[in-house]
């Protein structure tokens, strides 16, 4: 590397933004740029060099974690907290990769963002949440138990229907403040709580059940069996097959409202189809429906349990979308990633 070369990489090195760090192989940093010095508190840049690493972390385990991680010769990424010169504790999320130069491993560059602010906000936010669910669902119970001990046979004719009216809404705003306290929960979903194979035609089956019992007038057409078909997933698929079959006959206009479903596999994945026969879904709106796209109203539905529907096919590695189906109306494909049949 020529001596220019050299200055355009160590004003690069100067100029990020964000801490960089060098460190040798015994985790002791070798140099540092001037956002790091800043950011951890120290007068200048040199008045790092020297300093261990395990010095400046909060938990100093997560040294094991990018030690075997670098002696794999592989880059970690991961959550972290760092220690400033003055104690103060910063979160974020950390990076180390290994510098290699001709073949013979040299050093670590190791970058870290703050994350502080975010996580604070996050959790301020999710407090919100609850506490404003929590409120919701109790003045709900108190209006829907007030409803209750009205005698229906001292209404005027036309009253009982619009108070069955009241009532319906009042049980989707219930329904809906409950997929909100769903969608926060799956965002904490960790790796470890998405098992390698899961009968899905088993989870399928169970959702046909639950919502042809809420739903009588509806007709659900499917096999006697769809045969075992394992793939990625782990329980909250139920919750996601209910959601698209219960689109599926809330947004029905006709006499009898019909959904056939169906499952199919390959190779790598495994797809259920669940077809409706009611006005269907422009396929071009696809990114509305499913909350992909901000809209200020959508036509068919108001997207909170199809938004949940896609955020969890995209944890667990598949894909959810709308297409038109045989009868005119809507055909959703989920498609979860395969791992392999299991005796």
């Amino acid at each position: 590397m020529s001596g220019e070369d050299r200055c355009v990489y160590q004003e690069v090195f100067e100029s990020i933004q964000n801490p960089v760090l060098i460190i040798d192989p015994n985790f002791v940093i070798e140099d540092a740029n001037p956002a790091a010095a800043e950011f951890l508190d120290y007068p200048s840049k040199t008045a790092l060099q020297g300093t261990a690493v395990s010095s400046m972390l909060y938990d100093p385990d997560v040294i094991e974690e990018v030690a075997e991680a670098i002696a794999a010769g592989k880059p970690w990424e991961g959550r972290t907290e760092l220690l400033t010169h003055g104690g103060e504790v910063i979160a974020g999320r950390g990076s180390a990769v290994p510098i290699t130069i001709d073949g013979e491993f040299t050093c670590i560059a190791g970058l870290f963002v703050d994350l502080t602010r975010q996580e604070q906000y996050s959790r301020s936010l999710n407090i919100l949440n609850r506490v404003l669910r929590h409120n919701i669902r109790n003045e709900i119970n108190i209006i829907q138990g007030t409803l209750g001990m009205i005698d229906e046979d001292c209404l005027a004719e036309g009253d009982v229907e619009r108070l069955n009216s009241v009532e319906k809404r009042l049980a989707t705003i219930v329904d809906r403040a409950n997929t909100a306290r769903r969608l926060e929960e799956l965002l904490d979903f960790d790796d470890d709580q998405i098992e390698a194979t899961v009968r899905i035609d088993e989870l399928l089956c169970e959702a046909i059940a639950t919502v042809a019992s809420e739903y009588p007038e509806a007709k659900f057409v499917f096999p006697d069996s769809f045969g075992a078909r394992y793939a990625t997933a782990n329980r909250t698929a139920v919750r996601a097959f209910e959601a698209v079959l219960e689109n599926a006959v809330e947004h029905n206009d006709t006499a009898e409202p019909t959904v056939w479903i169906d499952v199919s596999e390959n190779d790598d994945s495994v797809t259920v189809e669940i077809e409706d026969n009611g006005p269907g879904i422009d396929p071009e709106r696809e990114d509305i429906v499913f909350g992909r796209e901000e809209t200020d109203q959508l036509n068919h539905g108001d997207g909170i349990s199809l938004f949940f529907v896609d955020q969890l096919f995209r944890i667990y590695g598949g894909s959810v979308g709308v297409q038109a189906g045989e009868e005119g109306g809507a055909r959703f494909c989920l498609t979860f990633p395969r791992t392999g049949d299991t005796e």
